[in-house]
């Protein structure tokens, strides 16, 4: 029985590094028992965003995005606008000031 508590627990701390959320369960009727539901992590509900915005013809503003970053996936609108910037950045929508030659 202690292999099992201890199996559990384990467990339990490993999907916590992963990024999963566990709960203990009081309802349930054995004492160590865990329900273990899965969170979907704020990037990746912002790149479904980024994604369904960027598939639409023509694109949204950006404001839209922000406030979508900030309703679905909880951000701040500081973080929104930072996840919209690095994921525009990473699809290749910004040039970059340090590769650019500036004529003279």
């Amino acid at each position: 029985m202690a292999k099992t508590s201890n199996a559990t627990t384990i467990a339990a701390l490993a999907l916590t590094a992963a990024g999963t959320e566990v709960h203990n369960s009081a309802s349930d009727a054995t004492p160590n028992a865990t329900t273990i539901s899965a969170v979907t992590p704020k990037a990746d509900i912002a790149r479904r965003i980024f994604a369904e915005g960027y598939a639409m013809n023509p694109v949204p503003a950006r404001s839209v995005f922000i406030n979508r970053y900030m309703a679905e996936a909880g951000l701040t609108k500081n973080g929104a606008a930072t996840y919209h910037q690095n994921m525009k950045a990473k699809a290749g929508f910004v040039v970059s000031k340090k590769t650019t030659s500036a004529s003279a």
